[in-house]
């Protein structure tokens, strides 16, 4: 496992405020986070957690390393959305009304084909007859 996947793990539990808050929140067992942060500490050579059955504290060594990490890992995901936009790749969600007929047009066709060619866009589309105030 390596290293930036550990560290995400920490900073996860930490700002959870436990392994089991964060396994929650991020959709990961408990037990997988926990042997993460137990195989940082080993690679460290540091403990970074104290740990009770109740609750768990940062040590000094895990406050410094929690900063630290936290600037890394903004970096890291700062790093890869501007590569992500440099290289011209469209994401996102695109949302749209109109009335049913509007599927049967040809245009609904050219949404199929726009979809097919950018998969990272999700259209949301709504089709319904009656008025729709885009406002609320």
């Amino acid at each position: 496992m390596d290293t930036l996947t550990r560290m995400r793990a920490f900073i996860d539990v930490v700002e959870a405020e436990g392994f089991s808050a964060a396994a929650r929140k991020i959709g990961r067992s408990k037990a997988l986070l926990s042997k993460y942060v137990r195989e940082l500490e080993d690679e460290l050579g540091a403990l970074l957690l104290n740990r009770t059955t109740r609750q768990f504290s940062l040590t000094e060594a895990g406050h410094t390393y929690y900063r630290r990490a936290s600037e890394i890992v903004r970096e890291v995901d700062s790093l890869a959305d501007a590569v992500r936009e440099s290289s011209g790749d469209v994401r996102g969600r695109i949302k749209l009304s109109a009335p049913r007929t509007f599927a049967d047009a040809p245009i609904g066709q050219s949404l199929i084909d726009f979809a097919k060619q950018h998969p990272d866009i999700v259209l949301d589309i709504h089709l319904d007859d009656r008025f729709v105030d885009l406002v609320e």
